[in-house]
């Protein structure tokens, strides 16, 4: 049970974390347990995590199926195993003691050309597992009717605007809507105005309004001209700073939070050279007078940061 030198996962990572509170069962059932009954293998660990999704997700299907209306958003992306991804997010009215609230809960998290290849009987070609309308609306069907949701009271799909998904030909919403009449299409950004009430709730902090300005001001002004930007990448590789290296700044991204907090990190992590470079600009470099163009609140917000 000591603390190993790598990293082995969280699930170990809890085991020890409750033997160190007191939990003396449990140290003695590790430490003289038979090795073919510690029950802390990766096949237990992906059993357990299997158990509790089965578990979770049964719940957000019940209150699904008992709502009288519900929509379907959906969306697909490819993670780092390259695989394309699909995930299932249903949106529904829940009655609790009388109140009814709005949620949105994912239902479900699908190998898209691995469900295409099975539906197709798993002999398609590379030409036949195509992700078009039709073949998405096909997934999209099979999985709502292997989780027993009604058609009928769907009164909306939220997708994004890819013409597969969109198109009012042969797009998935068309596909899908023959199957469930009610479910109206509407794009993802109309879901995203809820996101952005929330962001302009924050928008009225004035730390967090004046930070989001300076690095939007600052990313823009190195990005949109390849000499700063060249003039910053040398910075960087001669400050020796390995994470550094690996960074370059990027736009905060209006849709996806994620994306804008991982370019947050990225300005965070360049964020000395880059202010740094913005000084040499501004005093007696061939791009003066391109540097004096930019908001005179630029470099009071950037030493105001760097004096906090």
């Amino acid at each position: 049970m000591e603390q190993p030198a790598y990293n082995d996962g969280n699930f170990r990572e809890f085991l020890r974390f409750r033997v160190r509170a007191g939990d003396t069962v449990l140290q003695n059932h590790l430490l003289s347990g038979a090795g073919n009954a510690q029950y802390t293998s990766p096949e237990v660990q992906n059993s357990i995590l299997d158990t509790a999704f089965n578990l979770v997700q049964e719940k957000i299907l019940s209150n699904v199926r008992e709502t009288p209306c519900w929509s379907l958003l959906c969306d697909e992306t490819s993670d780092r195993a390259k695989r394309e991804l699909i995930v299932f997010v249903a949106r529904y009215v829940h009655f609790n003691t009388g109140k009814a609230t709005l949620r949105e809960d994912p239902i479900a998290l699908l190998d898209i050309l691995k469900e295409l290849s099975s539906l197709l009987g798993g002999q398609a070609t590379e030409q036949e597992v195509r992700l078009s309308g039709v073949n998405i609306a096909e997934v999209m069907k099979k999985k709502c009717q292997d989780m027993s949701l009604r058609f009928d009271s769907c009164v909306g799909q939220g997708l994004d605007g890819a013409a597969n998904m969109s198109s009012v030909n042969v797009g998935a919403a068309v596909e899908f809507q023959k199957e469930a009449p009610l479910a109206q299409y509407y794009h993802c950004m109309m879901h995203l105005f809820k996101f952005n009430l929330c962001v302009n709730e924050t928008s009225k902090v004035v730390p967090v309004r004046n930070g989001m300005d300076t690095v939007r001001e600052l990313v823009s002004f190195f990005n949109q001209h390849p000499k700063r930007h060249f003039l910053l990448d040398a910075i960087v590789k001669e400050s020796g700073d390995v994470d550094a290296k690996k960074c370059t700044l990027k736009s905060l991204c209006p849709t996806r939070c994620v994306e804008r907090h991982d370019a947050i990190l990225t300005f965070l992590t360049c964020f000395r050279m880059s202010t740094l470079l913005w000084r040499q600009l501004k005093v007696g470099n061939p791009l003066k007078r391109e540097a004096k163009q930019q908001p005179s609140s630029m470099p009071f917000a950037i030493s105001n940061s760097l004096s906090h």
